[in-house]
């Protein structure tokens, strides 16, 4: 927990929109936790996602699903997104930039998780 943020992800694969886009979807489930004493803005994402077969590929960009949320001491925020791959799994890892309340920057690791069709 870096900075008193804590990043904790749920997947679930999704085998009838994955047979329909001929190829394997999930969504995953993104709770974070701000544990500190003062408020945290996310700024920004960076995303690295590893396919079964050792091809990579990032994702970056500003905020979650279009916000840029702040999060109060001892809140939460929830989202939820998708990410599709042509292996049956896949592992994903990454990071938030996030700002604390005096402006300074800190970046927050998202936990490897895995990606598995079964």
């Amino acid at each position: 927990m870096k900075n008193n943020i804590q990043i904790s992800v749920k997947t679930n694969f999704l085998p009838k929109e994955s047979k329909f886009h001929n190829e394997n979807i999930w969504s995953y489930f993104i709770t974070i936790s701000n544990k500190g004493y003062s408020p945290a803005k996310l700024l920004s994402r960076h995303w690295l996602i590893t396919d079964g077969d050792g091809e990579s590929s990032e994702v970056i960009g500003d905020g979650v699903v279009g916000t840029q949320p702040v999060i109060q001491p001892n809140q939460s925020f929830e989202y939820n997104s998708f990410v599709t791959s042509k292996t049956d799994s896949s592992m994903m890892s990454g990071n938030y930039t996030m700002q604390n309340e005096l402006g300074e920057k800190f970046v927050a690791i998202i936990p490897p998780f895995y990606l598995n069709k079964v």
